[in-house]
């Protein structure tokens, strides 16, 4: 969510919606879909799809080429990003009229249900980092100031 210069409402710029596969491993593979918005319009632009199995039935439902990894428990699995459109760039936000950013993750099983980046109360539900390895969980009683977890022009985690 952002809040543009002298905005007071702070209004979505981009949603990503996760749906677990439901095999019951550990990492909780599945879906997750990613959509900017513009306005009432949301658009989506990057699709990760994972999918776990037997080594024999990944080779056997996958396209040719496909990485299969495992992961720490022994869990066979394999990725696939899709961009929409193929050659564009994922969830690119101009945030530069944007006085402050927070983000917010709706739990539908969790208590409390709505965990946001700027509230003191729920921040430290959040792990961000400098890293894909270096995500450490958010400080009790602090709020994230998004643009200092995330520099602009660089990637977050």
């Amino acid at each position: 969510y952002g809040t543009k210069f002298g905005a007071t409402v702070a209004k979505p710029l981009m949603t990503i919606s996760y749906s677990y596969n439901g095999y019951g491993d550990p990492k909780g593979y599945g879906t997750t879909t990613v959509s900017t918005i513009n306005g009432s319009t949301s658009t989506v632009v990057q699709k990760q799809v994972c999918t776990t199995g037997t080594l024999k039935s990944l080779q056997k439902s996958l396209p040719a080429g496909s990485v299969i990894q495992t992961d720490q428990y022994g869990t066979r699995y394999s990725c696939a990003d899709t961009f929409y459109p193929a050659n564009g760039a994922g969830a690119v936000i101009d945030v530069s009229q944007m006085d402050q950013l927070y983000l917010e993750m709706d739990v539908p099983s969790g208590n409390p249900k709505v965990l946001k980046s700027n509230d003191p109360a729920t921040s430290n539900r959040l792990y961000i980092g400098t890293s894909a390895t270096n995500t450490p969980e958010v400080a009790t009683g602090k709020t994230v100031n998004i643009f200092t977890a995330v520099p602009c022009g660089q990637p977050g985690y």
